[in-house]
């Protein structure tokens, strides 16, 4: 008997254990409970500049030179002032359809460690090193490449090396019932000519699912594993330089997101939206380190409205092996984060309702 219960017992780890790996991938749900440790963040300082009005996003570098991101109303889409003097340094990215002008921009700042940053178009990608765009007093471009339309266009790109890089498709969607078969993430070449300016997926996919489908990509900078975080299901996958999955955080609300088929007479594809009108935000912009990323969490499930007051974001401090070392409680709605070299300060894009302005604030962590 005493043999039989034994034989029973791991027949059960067997069974447990593969319900979590299969494939060397693993599974792991987790909740708030599971982190090391939990911060309070309040009261913050508030960074004033002078004669700012149409930011739409703030980006620290190097821990002294801060990246404005301006809408359209701007005749310039990037601003860079000193953190150290609240002074202006330049306007960049001119609002024009003329040589070296631009007719849209958007920054991406990986990490406030590096000196690299890019920016991106309607159709190209640009490079951008800051220190020598300071020395040059002009966007320095050390690359530029038209990208594949497949690419979401609210989405980050990654860059394993000088001659490709990783890109989310705007065509896929974690449901099986409105599948336009494609894979998430895919490798693209930046030398190869093929990114024309049409979308011929448009003509053999389905369902139009950008607007609930958007995520974050995520390069480790280390081995160059691939992280996306998900910015409406509170999941994050993790995948090897051959996009293959090794590990899924899915947490820590275990949203149960449906959608629903809304179909127009002015479009030949439906379009996929969330069921009953429901909103769900998860995961958000994040700062890399070299042992752990941090990241915005929204935590977002309600009822869509165009204006509402915005709630408190939290911060999570994951370890690049996927452990949970801090989550960081806010006391307000957090757009972008930039976490000082030393790690003990946090800027922060912050709006506190939908029809209210962006502002900066410091955090002491």
């Amino acid at each position: 008997m005493k043999k039989l219960s034994s034989f029973l017992f791991v027949c059960l780890i067997i069974v447990l254990s593969s319900c979590t790996q299969n494939n060397g991938e693993k599974y792991i749900h987790f909740t708030r409970a599971d982190f090391k440790t939990t911060v309070n963040l309040s009261t913050p300082e508030t960074i004033i500049l002078s004669d700012i009005k149409y930011a739409k996003a703030y980006h620290v570098m190097k821990d002294s030179i801060l990246l404005i991101s301006n809408s359209g109303k701007s005749p310039y889409f990037i601003e860079i002032f000193s953190l150290n003097t609240r002074e202006r340094i330049l306007k960049l990215a001119l609002k024009g359809n003329g040589p070296g002008e631009f007719l849209s921009c958007d920054i991406y700042v990986p990490s406030n460690d590096q000196t690299f940053f890019y920016i991106r178009d309607q159709r190209k990608i640009y490079t951008i090193d800051l220190d020598s765009t300071l020395e040059h007093k002009k966007l320095y471009v050390t690359n530029s490449f038209r990208y594949n339309p497949e690419i979401h266009p609210y989405s980050e790109v990654c860059f394993p090396d000088s001659i490709s890089y990783f890109g989310y498709n705007k065509w896929y969607i974690n449901d099986s019932t409105f599948s336009n078969h494609v894979p998430a993430v895919k490798r693209y070449s930046i030398l190869k000519s093929d990114n024309t300016n049409s979308d011929e997926s448009e003509d053999y996919n389905k369902f139009l699912v950008w607007a609930v489908n958007n995520a974050h990509l995520i390069m480790n900078p280390k081995n160059k594993q691939l992280w996306l975080a998900s910015a409406h299901q509170d999941i994050i996958q993790i995948f090897n330089d051959s996009l293959e999955l090794l590990k899924t955080l899915h947490g820590p609300d275990n949203f149960n997101v449906k959608y629903e088929l809304i179909k127009s007479n002015n479009s030949p594809i439906s379009y996929v939206n969330f069921m009953q009108d429901n909103e769900f935000r998860s995961y958000g912009g994040c700062d890399q380190k070299d042992d752990y990323l941090y990241i915005i969490y929204k935590g977002v499930n309600r009822k869509f409205s165009t204006k509402q007051e915005l709630q408190s974001s939290e911060i999570f401090k994951i370890g690049w092996n996927g452990e949970l070392l801090c989550n960081y409680k806010m006391d307000r709605n957090i757009n972008t984060i930039s976490i000082t070299s030393d790690n003990r300060y946090m800027y922060c894009t912050c709006r506190d309702s939908t029809d209210s302005d962006i502002y900066l604030v410091k955090y002491k962590l």
